[in-house]
């Protein structure tokens, strides 16, 4: 018989403790998402989970993929620390440095929840990116940093669920526990009951979404699936538009876009503009108007050049806006169903008999 240390031995006594519904049984649940104003006007969202005996919010984040906490969030009995570690960054510029351990997350509440043990980021260390010295985490002491702060002191969440459904060492917490596909509807001012994280949705609740296929030259043979889907970003008053793959993400207060080859671009707050997506034939299937530089749409553009086979468009928050989403990694495949439309906020629409300005 293989000895097991004593430690190691109670902490997988721990995970087999009696709780919650275990992965395999994949049962359908309802998770609040709540939204957060920053003191700089920032918005952000989070959801509240367990890990261990601990419950607190971390922040939702379609745009990262792994649940990375920071230190004296949650007991260190209730993580089993390996040897090895991660280094994780962040468009902001911000990176996590860390180890990577395991422990078991669950998602609901006592009555009704989805758990399992996942391996985990326990960050040891927050710095900037070389290229990036004044990132967020620049701003603050490191004893009042928290994620997705904006550098502000003690705002911000103790830990980051990232929910983008490419797979590394620290994988999407969802898949990890046998979650199969999850629908994002994000808070909306002015439009009660909203703000949910639904996760096994039934057949019945997907049947309005209009899928999308995501595009494979973000994705591998290992890991196929990448939440990016053919799109364009339009301006309605010169009908110039860039197009290839877009991004929904809900860490992003903005829209960027990034291309190649072009001239320079400027588009002034109050420009009409759409968000496309559409398939591989370049028909547009669901569509979003908007107007640039305008917070109810999260819509303020930032350009940036960079030589890249597939222009992208990072879209931000702008996409929840208008669509609840849909993710069913196992078909890879991003569903659009339209919202009703939040005072002064964007439209959206489906099934749009138009073809894309361009294609990937």
């Amino acid at each position: 018989m293989r000895k097991t240390p004593i430690f190691v031995g109670l902490f997988l006594l721990r995970m087999a403790a009696p709780g919650p519904l275990r992965a395999a049984e994949s049962p359908r649940i309802v998770v609040p998402i709540q939204e957060t104003v920053l003191s700089d006007g920032a918005r952000r969202y989070s959801i509240t989970l367990s890990f261990g005996g601990a419950r607190f919010d971390a922040a939702l984040d379609t745009g990262s993929t792994g649940l990375r906490i920071l230190p004296r969030t949650v007991d260190p009995q209730d993580v089993l620390m390996s040897e090895k570690t991660e280094t994780y960054g962040f468009g902001s510029g911000t990176v996590f440095d860390g180890v990577i351990g395991h422990g078991r997350v669950g998602f609901g509440d006592a009555g009704n929840a989805i758990a399992g043990a996942i391996p985990v980021q326990m960050i040891t260390h927050v710095r900037c990116h070389k290229d990036n010295p004044k990132c967020p985490a620049s701003r603050v002491d490191a004893e009042d940093y928290e994620i997705e702060g904006d550098g502000l002191p003690h705002e911000g969440f103790r830990a980051i669920l990232g929910l983008r459904t490419s797979q590394g060492a620290v994988p999407n917490p969802l898949l990890a526990i046998g979650v199969r596909r999850w629908i994002i509807d994000l808070p909306l001012d002015g439009i009660p009951r909203t703000g949910w994280l639904i996760l096994n949705p039934t057949d019945d609740e997907i049947a309005g979404f209009v899928k999308i296929p995501m595009l494979p030259q973000f994705g591998n043979a290992r890991r196929p699936a990448s939440d990016i889907v053919p799109g364009c970003l339009e301006n309605l008053d010169t009908h110039s538009s860039i197009c290839g793959g877009v991004l929904a993400d809900t860490g992003a207060p903005g829209v960027t876009a990034v291309f190649s080859g072009r001239d320079e671009e400027i588009w002034p707050a109050g420009t009409h503009a759409a968000l496309t997506f559409g398939q591989a034939d370049h028909t547009v299937q669901a569509r979003e108007t908007l107007t640039i530089g305008r917070r109810a749409h999260a819509s303020a553009l930032k350009f940036v050049r960079w030589d890249l086979p597939i222009n992208r468009v990072f879209a931000g928050l702008c996409p929840y806006f208008a669509f609840s989403i849909l993710y069913d990694p196992a078909n890879l495949t991003i569903g659009f169903k339209p919202r009703d439309a939040a005072p002064g906020g964007p439209v959206g629409e489906v099934n749009m008999p138009h073809e894309l300005s361009g294609h990937p």
